[in-house]
């Protein structure tokens, strides 16, 4: 068993590997203040900081797509949580969850039209040319 201070060595180092994954994919984190944005990160409690990191994605992409080509720094984002502010996500529809797609209904080509007798998974194993005829 591990004693108190094992685990807390171990929790750091896994919070700290979280804080650098999510430090690396805010696209201004190379350059801004690591110190600031740890202190930022420190803040918060576990489970905003799994949603600060698990958000990062689309906090970027909706900023991109209304125009956005310059972030805050990551300290900001973390200190005003800025996740928070994101539209929530769609909720998916049981109907559409449990509702099987139909197969796609493929047409002959004109080549399987032209010899169905080398297709029959395509024509139910019967000609399309009627028995006694030959080309």
């Amino acid at each position: 068993m591990l004693t108190t201070p094992d685990k807390r060595i171990r929790e750091s180092a896994r919070e700290n590997t979280d804080f650098e994954m999510a430090l690396k994919a805010w696209p201004t984190g190379a350059h801004d203040s690591r110190k600031d944005a740890l202190e930022a990160w420190d803040a918060l409690s576990t489970e905003d900081r799994a949603e600060a990191r698990s958000e990062i994605g689309r906090f970027l992409v909706t900023g991109k797509s209304v125009g956005r080509t310059h972030f805050c720094t990551f300290a900001t984002y973390l200190r005003e949580r800025k996740w928070k502010g994101l539209p929530e996500r769609p909720k998916a529809s049981p109907a559409l969850a449990t509702t099987p797609r139909s197969a796609a209904v493929k047409r002959p080509t004109k080549f399987q039209l032209a010899r169905p007798e080398l297709f029959p998974e395509v024509f139910g194993g019967a000609s399309a040319e009627p028995e006694g005829q030959t080309r």
